[in-house]
Parts: C-alpha cells; sequence; structure tokens
C-alpha cells in the first residue's frame, strides 16, 4: 500500500513576529479648532499656495493648482481664512 498525499494545504509554522515601531506622531499646529493639514497631502497644497498668495481666492487656488478638485480649493481656502482669523 502506499501512503496518499493529503490535499489540504500545508499550514506554515510560526513566525517569530517582527514588532514594527508605530510612526512618530506629528503634533500638528491648531487655531481657532481647524487644524494645519499635512504639507504632502492635497489640503497641504492648497494651505502652501495660499501662504504664498495670502489675499488669493479660491478662484485662484483652482486656477493655480493643477488638477485640483473644485470643491477641495473653496473649502480649504474657507478653513485657512478660518484658521488664521
Amino acid at each position: 500500500m502506499s501512503k496518499k498525499k493529503s490535499t489540504k494545504p500545508s499550514k506554515p509554522k510560526a513566525a517569530a513576529k517582527v514588532a514594527k515601531a508605530a510612526p512618530a506622531k506629528v503634533e500638528r499646529e491648531q487655531r481657532n479648532g481647524i487644524p494645519r493639514p499635512g504639507a504632502e497631502t492635497i489640503c497641504g497644497k492648497v494651505w502652501a499656495f495660499l501662504d504664498a498668495n495670502a489675499k488669493a481666492t479660491a478662484k485662484d487656488v483652482i486656477d493655480g493648482i493643477k488638477d485640483i478638485n473644485e470643491a477641495t480649493a473653496r473649502t480649504q481656502t474657507q478653513r485657512y481664512k478660518k484658521f488664521h482669523s
């Protein structure tokens, strides 16, 4: 008699778990209840544009940043104004 091979997939051996360090939490500046967005985000790009062009309107943001969603530009312009009020 020959032994039949099992058709069930074999279970992998328990591997030692490697603890991953949690990324350091970055404290973001907050004013008037509005936190400043991270620089690498789309919202951060809008804020950087507004920092360079303080009197810019949402229309200026839409025209100045390629492929920006109109609603994002309008929302972030208002949040920027509230942050700095």
